[in-house]
């Protein structure tokens, strides 16, 4: 007895250990891949997470399976490799629903808050506000604060290039109300998105006394991470109201702090804005070098769809310098572009109507399944009742039949008391 308890002790230990160890190797590969990724080395993570895939496939692994999914969605998308990132991502959330635990549903936030990302990257905005609202309605449910933050700040941000200033106001109403605003980040980005809700609605020096609040706010901070934007929309605010002069003060205010702090992206605008005032004014030379300042930058910046204007700023600025033939080129380079997102625009919009059609497929199969089995179960149970109520009547049937027997032999003994 004492040897066969022992048996099933180590059986156990083993099993546990095993199971241990897989994890614990799993994670050191995904680890690894998270490391490579931020050297750099973007295809190494990409195949060293694959690897981790099949390894926690090999193992039977659940939550690796998904945790290594996530990873490869996830390189895929920095990388901007949207074709094989969004299906990735839409494996994922049949995955996590599989598994069900409150983790799994963080990471479906996760997931639901990079799809609304992708698809607001190629304008799709209706597309992805959806993708929002989804992740929302579950940040809510499982009180998920950070991920509900993000959702609604990004859904803003969806709102704003709509130029739908009612839902931008109530959404940023929210993240006041209920998200925390004692986060200075949180707090900058809300008054950068009130300062464009307010420019886009014509109110230009209050939109500009919020963009100096950022300001001031970010004054002694050693890293500002706003104060060039705000410079930038102050400047883009004066443009707007064709004040010219003032315009190109804010912008070079705006970038020598961009070069401070290499911030390539708003280099990059802050030229592309040089650009269009010097157009305006008639500048023809100036205009040009900064716009062949802007295009230089512009690989590093090409994932963003507004700066696909560049092209056609070019080649405005050629024509009006009488360059027909640069004029032409820079035109034809910029419906490329254009075409060239439209064509992603399309493949996402296809790659999102093959998910929904393999997902309600699977889920009719799915559902056919569930109600057959729990149609073999009702009739299991019924079977199950059934053979005991029998079983009861059967046994009723014999104590009665037993019972009469008794009675009978009972009245045909006689006793003869002269016997005596």
């Amino acid at each position: 007895m004492l040897n066969y308890a022992l048996a099933i002790f180590f059986s156990i230990t083993s099993f546990y250990l095993t199971d241990k160890n897989i994890h614990s190797e799993f994670d050191s590969m995904i680890k690894k891949s998270g490391i490579l990724y931020g050297n750099g080395e973007i295809q190494n993570a990409i195949t060293l997470a694959s690897n981790a895939r099949e390894f926690a496939i090999t193992h039977n692994y659940e939550w690796g399976k998904s945790k290594s999914l996530f990873a490869l969605a996830f390189f895929h998308h920095k990388n901007q490799s949207y074709e094989k990132a969004v299906p990735y991502y839409f494996e994922l959330l049949n995955n996590y629903d599989d598994i069900g635990s409150q983790e799994a549903y963080k990471e479906k936030c996760k997931v639901y808050l990079n799809l609304g990302n992708i698809m607001l990257d190629h304008s799709k905005f209706h597309e992805s506000i959806k993708y929002y609202n989804l992740g929302i309605s579950i940040a809510k449910k499982y009180s998920f604060i950070d991920l509900h933050y993000s959702l609604i700040n990004n859904k803003i941000n969806t709102y704003i290039d709509l130029k739908d200033y009612d839902s931008a106001i109530t959404a940023l109403e929210v993240t006041a109300n209920l998200l925390q605003m004692n986060n200075v980040v949180r707090k900058l980005k809300g008054l950068n998105q009130s300062g464009l809700i307010n420019d886009g609605l014509k109110e230009s020096k209050l939109a500009r006394t919020i963009y100096q609040k950022i300001i001031d706010l970010e004054v002694n901070d050693p890293t500002p991470r706003f104060t060039g934007t705000a410079l930038i929309n102050i400047a883009s605010s004066y443009y707007d109201e064709g004040s010219y002069q003032m315009a190109l003060q804010y912008y070079e205010k705006a970038l020598t702090i961009s070069k401070a702090y290499n911030e390539i992206a708003d280099i990059f605008l802050v030229y592309l804005s040089y650009a269009k005032v010097y157009l305006k004014t008639n500048e023809l030379t100036k205009a040009s070098q900064y716009a062949k300042k802007a295009e230089a930058l512009y690989p590093e910046v090409n994932q963003i769809k507004e700066n696909i204007e560049i092209f056609s700023l070019l080649s405005d600025i050629h024509f009006e310098m009488n360059d027909i033939e640069q004029g032409k080129a820079y035109a034809k380079t910029n419906a490329a572009e254009l075409t060239a997102l439209f064509d992603r625009q399309q493949k996402l919009t296809d790659i999102g109507s093959q998910y929904k059609m393999d997902y309600i497929t699977s889920s009719y199969f799915a559902e056919k399944e569930k109600k057959k089995n729990t149609h073999t179960f009702i009739w299991v149970i019924i079977t199950m009742v059934l053979s005991f109520l029998v079983f009861r009547l059967y046994q009723l049937y014999k104590k009665i039949m037993v019972g009469r027997l008794l009675r009978k032999e009972m009245e045909s003994v006689h006793f003869d008391l002269s016997d005596l």
